[in-house]
C-alpha cells in the first residue's frame, strides 16, 4: 500500500481551500488535518471557529460530506474517511480567530 501526502497552499482563514487530483478510486482511505499560522508564519492554535469538510467522490460524482464533516479550529484533530476521493475542500465558518492563514494536510492510502 502506498501513501501520498498533499499540502494545500497557505490560505487566508476566510477562504476555502481545495486539494484535488487525488485519483478517485485509487485513494480510498483519506486522513485530513489542518494547521493554523499567525502573521509571521509561526504555527499557532486558533481561538475560535470551525471548518466544514466536503469530499468530491466518484460514486456518485458529486460533493458529499464524510461521516465526521467538521474540524474544530480550537482543537484540530485528524479526520478520516473511506470514499473514492477525487478532491477535498475545507470551508471556514467565518469565525476563525487569532490565525491569519491555514493549510490543509491530506494523507491518502492507495488501494491495492
Amino acid at each position: 500500500m502506498s501513501t501520498i501526502r498533499r499540502d494545500s497552499a497557505l490560505t487566508p482563514v476566510a477562504d476555502p481551500v481545495t486539494i484535488d487530483s487525488l485519483g478517485g478510486s485509487n485513494f480510498l482511505h483519506c486522513f485530513l488535518g489542518v494547521q493554523f499560522f499567525d502573521g509571521t508564519g509561526d504555527r499557532i492554535a486558533a481561538t475560535a471557529g470551525a471548518l466544514t469538510i466536503t469530499v468530491q467522490t466518484e460514486c456518485p460524482l458529486a460533493a458529499e460530506r464524510p461521516p465526521d464533516a467538521s474540524i474544530d479550529a480550537t482543537a484540530p484533530t485528524t479526520v478520516g474517511w473511506t470514499l473514492p476521493t477525487d478532491s477535498v475542500t475545507l470551508t471556514p465558518d467565518g469565525s476563525i480567530a487569532t490565525a491569519v492563514t491555514y493549510k490543509a494536510v491530506l494523507f491518502a492510502h492507495k488501494s491495492c
